[in-house]
């Protein structure tokens, strides 16, 4: 059997003859492993051969492929901190990448990470292998617990090169490097050094090619500041329609930019305010939306769309709506005089302007406002997620115990996945949030049970344990719930351990 590479060729004709007729060639193995290799016992042939094996292939799933050379093998670098114990070790090679273990898994990378230990080398490319697949902050987590010895493996293997934060690049790069390495460049002195950044792009930007602009505008997203304005309005007569739409979208982040301020203008224009006095006595708020032509080119230039896309939604009500998302919530508040609780209890209370409130929903995570969010998330409990990470989570504990039956499941997922530390809920909201569970089982999944678990004080094993004794297999939901009620304990059981172990 051919395969092209001369040491599975070998490997294969090992197997083929038997260890007793014939052992593989070593010649083509790295200098230093070779040596090692040649310190065997000669009489256990078999165990030469399941080393050689081994070796080829940690090689191989690093991305390295052997040639007959002289030279030295690369060698992972020395580890200032301590490996895990064997326990651990055991533990974290019974937790496969099925999702009904990854909360355990979490867990265990979590202990192993604030401990300061690291996993042991034979599961650091399964980990990497996991790492990958991880959002922030778990990728980290995961490279991190894989020590030196983890990112030297990255650095090598191209599916995992990923996992490792960009190299530091020079002044050099951004001359004549290529083009990723100019724009981690930009990136880097802009994080450093704002002001020098933005006067390196006023020097060179209009030298650069269209697509390389607009990836150059990308670069400012995260560090916007008021300073950026006039860079950015430069851009807005560029002859790229891809640079003008960057350039547009960066000066709607910027509140005080005159994009935004225009906005807010055109805004006012289509708002009435008004208070009038109920039969009580007591005062009514109103917000209305007024018939009117929107004049200003520019505001449709920069991305308003002129006609309405839902149907029985007048243009002019879509106008206002789009205005609203890219106008700073604190706005209507300087505009009307009013709190900005009672701007949104009055949008609320037309079916026309209720719109502008789900918009602001939108300008609240356009521009960051804590304020809004809050206002926002206890006239709307549950129903625009986007707002959570405003939130503490404390107040995102209150809005699942006020959301609707329809929108408790995203809370409570959000909920689960929020913080990349597994700690402990309060009792009270983890009696409520179980209860509801036992009405609505099927709500979340079976991994998004073990993440509750990990969640749980202890002494709630006891009520997981009445629960599996008090099954009513008549009913389907009761029973599913005694189900996961039993792998909850599991969870608990396991994580126990793994406090114990960690505690050695």
């Amino acid at each position: 059997m051919q395969t092209g590479n001369p040491t599975e060729e070998e490997i294969l004709k090992t197997v083929q003859l038997g260890t007793s007729r014939y052992l593989p060639s070593i010649d083509q193995y790295p200098g230093g492993l070779r040596a090692l290799l040649q310190q065997l016992p000669a009489d256990d042939r078999e165990d030469f051969f399941i080393k050689c094996c081994a070796s080829y292939f940690a090689y191989a799933e690093a991305g390295i492929t052997f040639s007959i050379s002289n030279e030295e093998p690369f060698m992972a670098p020395q580890e200032s901190k301590s490996y895990a114990s064997a326990s651990f070790s055991s533990l974290l090679s019974l937790l496969g990448n099925q999702q009904e273990e990854k909360p355990l898994l979490y867990f265990l990378i979590q202990t192993l990470h604030a401990s300061g230990q690291l996993a042991p080398p034979q599961q650091v490319p399964a980990l990497l292998s996991m790492a990958i697949m991880e959002r922030e902050p778990w990728r980290q987590r995961f490279l991190e617990v894989c020590g030196e010895r983890g990112k030297w493996l990255a650095s090598l293997n191209a599916e995992w090169s990923m996992l490792i934060r960009s190299e530091s690049v020079s002044e050099e790069d951004w001359k004549t490097g290529t083009k990723e390495q100019r724009l981690r460049f930009i990136k880097q002195l802009r994080e450093e050094k704002p002001d020098e950044a933005l006067q390196l792009l006023l020097t060179a930007f209009n030298t650069e090619p269209a697509a390389m602009r607009s990836e150059l505008l990308d670069v400012l997203s995260d560090t916007l500041r008021e300073s950026d304005i006039p860079f950015l309005e430069q851009q807005l007569q560029d002859k790229s329609v891809k640079v003008r739409d960057t350039a547009y979208a960066l000066l709607r982040m910027i509140p005080t930019s005159t994009l935004v301020k225009r906005y807010a203008e055109n805004l006012s224009q289509g708002l009435e305010f008004s208070e009038t006095r109920d039969l009580t006595l007591q005062k009514q708020k109103r917000i209305r939306i007024k018939s009117f032509e929107l004049q200003d080119e520019e505001v449709f230039r920069s991305g308003l769309q002129k006609i309405s896309s839902e149907k029985g939604k007048a243009d002019h009500v879509y106008w206002m709506e789009q205005l609203c998302c890219w106008v700073p919530p604190e706005w209507w508040e300087q505009h009307s005089s009013w709190s900005l609780e009672e701007v949104v209890q009055s949008l609320r209370k037309e079916k026309e302007t209720v719109g502008l409130a789900h918009a602001m929903v939108t300008a609240a995570v356009l521009f960051e406002s804590k304020h809004a969010a809050v206002v926002l998330s206890k006239a709307f409990p549950g129903k625009f997620p986007d707002l959570f990470d405003l939130l503490t989570l404390h107040e995102c504990f209150i809005q699942w115990r006020h959301a609707d039956e329809s929108n408790k499941r995203s809370v409570l997922v959000y909920l689960l996945q929020r913080d990349a530390d597994i700690q402990l809920w309060p009792a009270e909201l983890m009696q409520e949030v179980l209860a509801w569970l036992e009405k609505s089982p099927y709500s979340i999944s079976i991994a998004e049970y073990g993440m509750l678990a990990l969640r749980m004080p202890d002494h709630f094993y006891a009520y997981l344990q009445s629960k599996v004794q008090d099954t009513d297999m008549r009913r389907y939901e009761r029973a599913y719930f005694a189900t996961r009620a039993t792998q909850m304990m599991s969870v608990m059981e396991r994580k126990k351990q793994i406090q114990t172990i960690s505690n050695l």
